[in-house]
């Protein structure tokens, strides 16, 4: 079941059959949570979703191409999958004025090249996007990964960027001390929350978070992790509730091959602090 406004679509599926019945039901109901599994099949033929579209309103084609998740009165909440691309490139600028890499003059070009390793949460199933719920424009993502996974092989050329990277993996070491074996399916980590500047002041990031909790923990997730690089980060999290802290990265005093690359982070972001909850 999943809702808009106070319209809702029942539908019966058959995970490995061809056809979906789709039967339109009016009546008020709050926002739910879409209960496949990342593995199952979002099919439909053309005159589903042309009656589903008609219901609707005619909404743009962007939200009709994934799993929608919930719904606000100004965003619409669903799934990514591999064509949205685009979700790489909001995560990468949205995270371009991330304080830790810009204090070493990261751009956002830099941070594109990045994402472009991460294609894996355009089609895991559990990375969510944030929609204008009348355009269809991609406002922010949030890019979530299994922990039991390996980081993509490709990040040891993004030199520049190591060092953040140790820095998360050193902040989560009480965790993963506590959970040494660790199997796919188990503990999430909420890896790049990103919100557009222009659509920021909405609430849009809370909202990212809770939807994909609720989200991971359908589908059978037991932990989650966060590493906040920035106050306003740590922030959310605090305001979601239930989160456990864990080792905080100090920038000013931390230290890597020798050095400390993020003396150069200004307050208020002065540690990046690692965070984690029972699902």
């Amino acid at each position: 079941i999943f809702s808009i406004g106070y319209f809702s679509l029942l539908f019966f599926s058959f995970n490995f059959g061809v056809v979906r019945f789709w039967v339109p039901s009016i009546y008020s109901a709050p926002s739910a949570v879409a209960y496949d599994r990342p593995s199952s099949a979002f099919l439909g033929c053309c005159c589903q979703l042309e009656l589903c579209r008609n219901f609707l309103g005619c909404l743009p084609p962007n939200l009709m191409s994934g799993r929608i998740l919930a719904s606000r009165a100004n965003s619409v909440f669903r799934i990514l999958q591999a064509a949205d691309r685009r979700g790489l490139d909001v995560a990468a600028r949205g995270f371009a004025d991330e304080p830790a890499m810009r204090s070493r003059g990261a751009k956002e070009s830099d941070w594109r090249a990045v994402m472009g390793h991460f294609e894996e949460c355009l089609h895991n199933g559990l990375s969510v996007a944030a929609l204008e719920p009348t355009s269809g424009e991609m406002m922010g993502v949030l890019l979530n990964r299994d922990v039991a996974l390996p980081l993509p092989k490709g990040l040891r050329s993004c030199t520049d960027f190591e060092a953040i990277f140790v820095a998360m993996m050193d902040s989560g070491e009480g965790f993963y001390r506590e959970h040494p074996n660790l199997v796919p399916g188990e503990a999430v980590d909420l890896f790049i929350l990103a919100v557009l500047p222009e659509y920021r002041g909405r609430g849009l990031a809370q909202a990212l978070a809770s939807v994909s909790l609720a989200h991971l923990r359908e589908n059978g997730f037991k932990h989650a992790t966060i590493e906040a690089t920035s106050e306003f980060t740590a922030r959310v999290v605090r305001r979601l509730g239930g989160w456990q802290a864990g080792r905080y990265v100090t920038f000013s005093t931390w230290e890597f091959r020798g050095g400390r690359p993020f003396t150069g982070v200004a307050p208020p972001h002065t540690a990046l602090q690692f965070f984690s909850t029972k699902l």
